[in-house]
């Protein structure tokens, strides 16, 4: 019910869900350029994009299943296995790249996190 309830809200938001998917196909193209270029860095083998646009999403999918914290182990297995598939060496040494690549960005919203702490809080301020 609360999915439904919560789906519903939308109904006249077509614009917001549009928007909401082409962000996020956006971020998606990202993700795998980003995977794509440390691919490429830490390969002695030709790359093309086209298999790394194959083999991310589907690594992606494995890193979700729930074994471990942030799929690691999972994913180094999923990826190594999904490279050797397609003809191509370290594909755990990719993961492990990529997954502190998305670390350091992570970390830049603790910037954010700061700053908003150290601003005073308007429901706190003394009446003037």
């Amino acid at each position: 019910r609360k999915i439904y309830d919560a789906l519903r809200a939308y109904k006249d938001a077509r614009s917001a869900i549009v928007l909401a998917i082409f962000v996020s196909m956006i971020i998606q193209m990202g993700g795998i350029l980003v995977f794509t270029q440390i691919a490429r860095a830490l390969s002695t083998q030709s790359v093309p994009f086209p298999v790394i646009a194959s083999i991310y999403p589907v690594g992606a999918l494995i890193t979700a299943v729930p074994l471990s914290p942030g799929g690691l182990g999972v994913g180094h297995l999923g990826f190594e296995k999904l490279f050797a598939l397609a003809g191509l060496s370290g594909g755990a040494n990719v993961f492990n790249v990529y997954c502190l690549a998305q670390l350091a960005l992570s970390l830049l919203g603790s910037i954010a996190y700061i700053m908003t702490k150290r601003l005073p809080n308007p429901q706190q301020a003394e009446p003037i």
